[in-house]
Formats: structure tokens, sequence, C-alpha cells
């Protein structure tokens, strides 16, 4: 099987329009100045994107000169919007499904959820079941600073795991912000630290617990969460506060994580396979704002399949039948047939990802 992308973000031109009538008030610009860069009213920015991150051809480009088969799209971290109106989600959600349905054997959709409103996220989840080409959600590592295993959130949860979508934590709005400032910190140390923050969060809070099938992907190759499994575990054994809610080691849960291979060190990737197994390591592409990548980080030996089935056929007819293709994560792993690439220039080589 062809390898998908895991970790692919999208700013559609047709959301940015979108965004600019329905949602003034987080609507970005699309600027070139050398390069692509988005800006925001609240001041954030990013850039330089690539072409493809708004431009469908050019993003098909991409993956054709790549070797991606199928992408799984998702919206950068910069559109999470949790402290805007919940609606904002759908429109991104209804963007993302639009670019997938004209392609659809190349698209499947990471749906955005307006986490700050639990009950705007069941909402979302509920209209979005019937949904062939959304396989999963991708969440922020935390909620305007809230971490993942607060109580609210359980609803969500509870709705994530009755559909059966996969759940891939992008790093957001990190810890420590105020103390990396410099040297663009924030992203290869902040990025890392929350996501190892958030994972612990659904490990220790119990969230994982409570919900067995819940299968979540930490992207950056899991952040630091790899490299300190024994000191997790052994916290758990000598001290009281890790069991206030989690009655069991949690070794078995942390390695109920998936990863991405964005560990931009092929030595730190070899860890990860050896630890998790190939079949817990999703391959990406790199192609996603900020910095570029000085390009692939390697192919795993599996990549993540799903099997999510539909809760009613499809009524559209550019819409395909949930119960065929191969729709990106977790149900189902299969085995990936192609060799580990050495690493390679890309054109997009200021993304870190």
């Amino acid at each position: 099987m062809p390898p998908i992308d895991a970790h692919a973000h999208v700013v559609s031109d047709a959301l940015v329009k979108t965004l600019v009538t329905e949602a003034p008030e987080v609507a970005p610009r699309l600027k070139e100045a050398g390069a692509w860069h988005l800006t925001y009213p609240s001041g954030r920015g990013s850039g330089p994107v690539p072409a493809g991150m708004f431009d469908l051809t050019s993003r098909v480009a991409d993956m054709d000169r790549q070797g991606v088969a199928v992408q799984a799209v998702s919206v950068p971290p910069t559109h999470f919007f949790y402290d805007a109106a919940a609606d904002r989600a759908a429109l991104h959600n209804d963007a993302m499904v639009d670019l997938a349905r004209q392609v659809p054997d190349r698209f499947r959709v990471l749906a955005t959820l307006p986490l700050a409103s639990p009950a705007g996220s069941v909402e979302e989840l509920g209209r979005l079941a019937s949904e062939a080409t959304v396989v999963g959600v991708e969440l922020g590592t935390n909620v305007n600073g809230g971490n993942l295993d607060h109580p609210d959130l359980t609803a969500v949860w509870q709705a994530i795991a009755d559909a059966g979508l996969a759940v891939v934590l992008h790093p957001d709005n990190v810890a420590g912000a105020d103390r990396m400032g410099g040297y663009y910190l924030h992203n290869f140390v902040g990025n890392p630290t929350d996501t190892t923050i958030a994972a612990a969060s659904l490990v220790f809070g119990g969230v994982l617990s409570a919900f067995p099938a819940l299968r979540a992907v930490l992207l950056h190759g899991g952040g630091f969460v790899p490299y300190q499994l024994g000191r997790f575990s052994h916290g758990w054994a000598v001290r009281p506060e890790p069991r206030q809610r989690l009655q069991e080691p949690p070794a078995a849960l942390f390695e109920r994580f998936f990863f991405d291979t964005l560990t931009h060190d092929r030595q730190a990737l070899r860890y990860l396979i050896d630890r998790f197994g190939p079949d817990r390591v999703a391959w990406v592409a790199t192609t996603r704002s900020i910095w570029a990548a000085t390009t692939r980080s390697g192919r795993s030996a599996r990549l993540l399949a799903t099997t999510r089935p539909c809760s009613r056929p499809s009524s559209s007819a550019r819409q395909p039948a949930c119960s065929s293709g191969h729709q990106l994560l977790p149900a189902e792993r299969y085995q990936h047939d192609h060799p580990h690439q050495s690493l390679d220039q890309r054109p997009d080589r200021h993304h870190v990802g």
C-alpha cells in the first residue's frame, strides 16, 4: 500500500474567503513577500508556507513528487480558535471535506473541534458522523491552557470513542512560552513539551483507562514521551500523586499511543520504532508551514488505516461510500512495503513541523 501522510495542514483558498465573509475576527490574510505567509487579526502569523497550503493543484503536485498517495488533512494550530465561537470549527471542517471530495482518492480529513465548548464539540462530531472523508480529529494539546483530562471534556472523549475516530494531538499555546521567546524555542522545545504534558494528562488523568478504544497519535515523534517511559513508571510506583486517578501502572497505557516520524534524526526514529514497534509509527512527509524540513524523516515499516463504519449510506453522489477505500487511522494497520528512504532536500526547507 502506498504511503499515507498523517500530518498535513491545509488552509484552502476557499476557506480564507469564507472566513473573511463569515468570521472576519479570525480570518487570515495571505501575503506573498518572497514567500507565502499567513497573518491573523490576533497578531499571530505563520510562514513561509508552500503554495500547496492553500492551492489544491500545487498540493497534489507536491504529493506526487514526494510519493504520497493520501493525505489526512488538518488545520494548522493557528486555526484551532478555541477562544472563538464554536461554529468556526464547522467552517473549517466543511472546507476540508469539500477539498477531500474533489479528489476523493487522495485526501481524508482530520476534523477540528471547538474544544472550549464541549457541547459544541459533541454536536460537531454528530454532524460529521456520516461523512466518509472524516477519519479522525485533530485536537490541540491543551484548551486555552487547560489540560485534556479536564472533567468537562469527558463527553467529548466519549463521543470520539463512540465514533471510532482517531485523535491526532497537535501542540499549540505551549506551556512555558513566556520563557521561550528567543531562538524559536517555543517550537522546537515548546512543541514536544506540550505534547508530553498532553499525553501524561490522558494517561495519569484516567482518560485512556476510561476509554479503552480511544487511539491517539502524538506528533513530532511523541515529544519526550518515548524517552521518559521509565521515569513515568517509576514515579507512579513510588509517589501517591500519580495514583489519584490511575490505579494501574502507566506503561501499557503509554504504549497505546501512535507516533509520527517527524524526529529529524534517524537514530531517534530508529529508537522510536524499536521501542514501540513499526505498527505504532506513522510516516509523514513534513509538508507543513513555519519551518521547512530538510526533508522526510523516514518511512515507518507500517502505516495506520481505519475501517470506521458509517451510521448511514451516503446521500451524495460526490461522497464516497463509508465502507470502502483506504481511510487513514486507526482501527487496522497494514504492512507498508516501501523501504526506508534517505534524506532528500525539499523546497520548503524552512519548515520544522
